[in-house]
C-alpha cells in the first residue's frame, strides 16, 4: 500500500499525506453461522489516506482538477482495485451554504485543502 501510494505522491508535489489507516480484511461475502457454507470473500487490503493540496486562494477549480487528477493516477496503477474520494476541501451539493464577504481583502499565500480518499488494492496484492 505504501509503496502504491507513494510512487503516486512522487508525481504530485503539492499534495502530502497526513495519515493512512491501513485495513486488511475479507472483501464480498463472509460466511456466518447461521448461513450454510459458502465461499467466504477474498482477503484484500484497504486505506483510508487524509491528504493536503497546497494550492492558490480562491481557485477552487484548480484544487479540484489537482484531486482528481491524484485520484485517476492511483486508481491507474494496475494493483488497485479502487479509489474513491469520500471527503472533499468543500461541499459541492447544491445545497451548501456560502459565506464571506467581498469587501474583505484577499488572501495572497497558498491554503491547503484537506481530502480524504479510499483505496481498495486488488484481492492477493
Amino acid at each position: 500500500m505504501f509503496r502504491i501510494v507513494s510512487t503516486t505522491l512522487e508525481k504530485y508535489p503539492a499534495v502530502r499525506l497526513g495519515s493512512l489507516q491501513w485495513k486488511h480484511g475479507h472483501v464480498g461475502p463472509v460466511p456466518s453461522a447461521t448461513a450454510p457454507a459458502s465461499v467466504p470473500g477474498t482477503l484484500s487490503q484497504s486505506a483510508v489516506l487524509q491528504l493536503e493540496l497546497t494550492a492558490q486562494p480562491g481557485d477552487f477549480r484548480a484544487a479540484l482538477a489537482s484531486i482528481n487528477s491524484f485520484v485517476r493516477d492511483l486508481a491507474k496503477n494496475e494493483n488497485v482495485a479502487d479509489v474513491k474520494v469520500i471527503k472533499m476541501p468543500l461541499n459541492l451539493a447544491s445545497n451548501a451554504t456560502l459565506s464571506g464577504s467581498t469587501a474583505t481583502q484577499r488572501q495572497v499565500q497558498a491554503q491547503n485543502a484537506q481530502f480524504d480518499i479510499q483505496v481498495v488494492l486488488k484481492p492477493g496484492v
